[in-house]
């Protein structure tokens, strides 16, 4: 009995099984992406934008189940990215009074204009107070040369800014010597209050200098100097730091004073070479060339003649 080509075959079985296989697993990017932004703490407000998106990655790797891996990335960028920023804020805090403080200080120039003795003997050091004379003198200096007090910079941002780099903002040409390292051998085991503030004639630097010990604001006052855009150094005891930068000013004064004193001679004297010698030498040439020229030429008229 033939079989009948056309009848039901059994089906097969496949190696695949009925079931498609688990899709291979991937680690998050919004994961990698939190933890790299937690890790960036020198920008103000990366760590805190880090640990919200490790939140959420931690939502989406819980979602995708076995498909998403990262969880333990998303977990570490939550907490550093918090730690850091705590710590980011309590930094921009001490920072804040820190910059207020210094502000406050360098009101002492105006207090000292104002002749308010006492408000300018309690930022000096117990050891060191000036008298009524030296304060109202350096008073009078200071509005002599800047003008009356007009106070400082009221946002906070740009008062630190401007105090870091204030000697950028001196008159480069007067002070031509005031580089970064003349500034860092002026304050060499010192460190001043040092901002600017503005005057009826400008902005001018102020420097406070400080006693050996205590600890920041706290330690008192030896000197207070006002550098003028002009560059005028205006210092009320003549301290250590009022010394260095004299010195750097001296030194890039007599050499600017010394060379012109080079030149002036070098200047003066070839307008009276140039003008004696072409003028003096050829004249007495040409007149005894003139001279002995026409005396033969007279001379034999005046022989005939005889």
């Amino acid at each position: 009995m033939s079989e009948n080509p056309y009848a039901a075959q059994p089906a097969e079985s496949s190696d695949f099984g009925s079931a498609m296989p688990p899709a291979p697993s991937r680690i998050s990017l919004l994961a990698i992406g939190s933890l790299v932004l937690s890790l960036v703490c020198c920008i103000p407000g990366l760590p805190t934008l880090g640990s919200v998106l490790g939140v959420f990655s931690l939502i989406s790797i819980t979602k995708n189940g076995p498909a998403l891996r990262g969880k333990a990335l998303a977990i570490i960028a939550i907490v550093l990215g918090t730690i850091l920023s705590i710590g980011q804020v309590v930094l921009a805090i001490g920072a804040a009074q820190q910059t207020a403080a210094t502000r406050d200080r360098l009101e002492i120039v105006a207090d000292a204009q104002a002749g308010d003795h006492e408000a300018v003997r309690r930022l000096f050091d117990s050891s060191v107070s000036p008298t009524a004379e030296e304060i109202d003198a350096f008073g009078a200096r200071v509005t002599e040369v800047v003008g009356a007090w007009q106070g400082t910079e009221q946002n906070l941002v740009k008062f630190y800014l401007e105090s870091v780099t204030f000697q950028q903002y001196v008159t480069p040409e007067a002070l031509a010597g005031f580089s970064q390292a003349a500034f860092d051998r002026a304050f060499s085991g010192q460190q001043p209050t040092a901002g600017l503030a503005t005057f009826d004639q400008g902005k001018a630097a102020i420097i406070i200098e400080h006693d050996a010990g205590g600890a920041g604001f706290t330690r008192g006052a030896t000197d207070v100097i006002v550098l003028a855009p002009d560059g005028d150094v205006i210092s009320m005891l003549d301290g250590a730091i009022a010394q260095q930068i004299l010195s750097i000013t001296d030194a890039s004064g007599g050499a600017g004073a010394s060379e012109d004193a080079e030149q002036d001679p070098v200047d003066s004297e070839p307008p009276n070479g140039a003008g004696d010698a072409p003028t003096q030498s050829p004249e007495p040439g040409a007149e005894a060339e003139g001279d002995s020229g026409s005396e033969p030429g007279s001379e034999p008229g005046s022989g005939s003649g005889g």
